[in-house]
């Protein structure tokens, strides 16, 4: 329906998607426009939780290759993980999980190519901060001497440079929506690159709400708990920009 009936229709958008055993049907989906990616494989990771976290499984992680200006080769990990919902503390072990299993493929990528281009994003129900993240995905938030084998967080260097945040917690603004790639896409020598700066949350006023138990905005809503509120989502998107080296 989104890229059928919608006011993006016109672009003719791609779809790529695997039904995932999520137990409310949400999935994750990659869409791209032909004349500028082209995919090479996919495949939907399978996350299921140890016995020890309940033995169940949960939405898939989505893994594209694809190359991008007919040479250069992106792998594009599109995320889901499991949600904060009954606290964070009692679920932060399934966010652990999944953090370390998709570290091992990082790792295999980068096995085999060092200067390998990565992007991981999707809404990883964890802060920059969060142990998932910095201890099990080894996302960097450190930018002094960047390797192109390590990952980096680019949503961390833009909430604490520009305050930026996807998500509204007691009036407090984070980012939960992440977006990390590997340093070889941080080399403005690579053929394809980005700096710190390219990462932004896309926060046009009409995805904006009165904060009205807080101060400022937050994001307007498609529901409030079970009422209907004809909003968009409860976070805002997060983007990046690339660019090809001349």
């Amino acid at each position: 329906g989104l890229v059928n009936t919608s006011a993006i229709k016109k672009h003719n958008y791609q779809i790529i998607h695997k039904e995932s055993p999520d137990s409310r049907g949400i999935d994750v989906a990659f869409l791209y426009l032909k004349d500028k990616f082209t995919p090479i494989t996919y495949v939907a990771i399978p996350v299921i939780f140890p016995e020890d976290l309940g033995g169940k499984a949960t939405r898939d992680i989505l893994y594209v290759k694809g190359y991008t200006n007919k040479k250069d080769t992106l792998h594009i990990f599109v995320n889901h993980w499991p949600s904060r919902w009954g606290g964070q503390m009692e679920t932060e072990d399934k966010r652990m999980f999944v953090g370390t299993l998709l570290r091992g493929v990082v790792d295999s990528i980068f096995d085999e190519n060092a200067n390998s281009n990565i992007i991981i994003m999707g809404d990883l129900n964890d802060y920059p901060t969060d142990r998932s993240l910095v201890e099990c995905l080894k996302a960097k938030t450190k930018y002094d001497n960047i390797v192109s084998n390590d990952l980096y967080s680019l949503s961390y260097y833009i909430h604490n440079k520009y305050n930026a945040w996807s998500h509204k917690y007691e009036g407090e603004g984070d980012i939960l929506d992440q977006m990390i790639v590997s340093g070889a896409l941080l080399n403005p020598e690579n053929s394809i690159n980005m700096t710190l700066d390219n990462a932004h949350i896309y926060d046009a006023e009409f995805l904006l709400a009165e904060d009205v138990n807080y101060v400022g905005y937050q994001p307007f809503r498609t529901y409030i708990g079970y009422k209907f509120n004809g909003g968009f989502s409860d976070h805002l998107p997060a983007y990046l920009d690339l660019f090809y080296k001349k």
